[in-house]
C-alpha cells in the first residue's frame, strides 16, 4: 500500500456478514508490502455496542 491508503477497512468475511476488525494505519520504511493497524477485539467491540444504545 502506498500513501492515502490509511484509514481503509480490514474486513473478516464478506457481505452484510463481513465483520471490520482494523484500518490501514501505518508501515515502516524497511518492510517492504506490510501495512499494520491496530486490532479491533472486544474492548472496541462493547465501547460500540454501549454508543449504540
Amino acid at each position: 500500500m502506498t500513501g492515502g491508503s490509511s484509514g481503509g477497512p480490514w474486513m473478516i468475511g464478506s457481505g452484510s456478514t463481513g465483520l471490520q476488525n482494523s484500518v490501514n494505519s501505518f508501515g515502516y520504511n524497511n518492510i517492504a508490502d506490510t501495512m499494520f493497524g491496530p486490532y479491533w477485539g472486544s474492548v472496541i467491540e462493547n465501547t460500540y455496542v454501549a454508543a449504540s444504545a
